[in-house]
């Protein structure tokens, strides 16, 4: 099953997102600041990243800067999420996949997800193409 580290300060938005990825077929693990997302990364690597920008202690500009200095880590696909307009975010950010601009639509989440990632219950074979878990 593909995981999503969902990275937000506001325990609400956490959980919702947290919801929304299991519902939609994805396992999710949570974490409030980007130092405490790169100790989980240590334990469980992620498929993808899903990351407020501000964030206390560790937002989502030095969470990207930090994974990059990681070769192993460097490869997990980042999307952020901000209720600032995208435009504003890439002047002070780079090096995330997508965009969530806050407050969002739940197919929004799951349509971004699957996007980048894949289908839930999809293998990507890493050059491209996905099959079916089990097939």
């Amino acid at each position: 099953m593909k995981t999503v580290l969902v990275i937000d300060d506001e325990v609400a938005i956490a959980e919702i997102l947290e919801a929304i990825i299991t519902d939609g077929g994805y396992r999710a693990i949570v974490a409030s600041n980007g130092k405490q997302a790169l100790e989980r990364i240590k334990e469980d690597m992620p498929d993808l990243i899903v990351t407020d920008f501000m964030m206390p202690v560790l937002g989502g500009a030095g969470l990207i800067t930090a994974l990059n200095v990681h070769p192993e880590h460097r490869r997990i696909p980042v999307i952020m999420m901000s209720s600032l307009p995208e435009g504003s975010i890439a002047n002070h950010c780079g090096g995330y996949v997508g965009f969530l601009r806050k407050p969002f639509r739940i197919g929004s989440v799951l349509q971004i997800i699957e996007r980048v990632i894949g289908p839930a219950g999809i293998a990507d074979l890493g050059d491209g193409e996905y099959r079916e878990n089990g097939a």
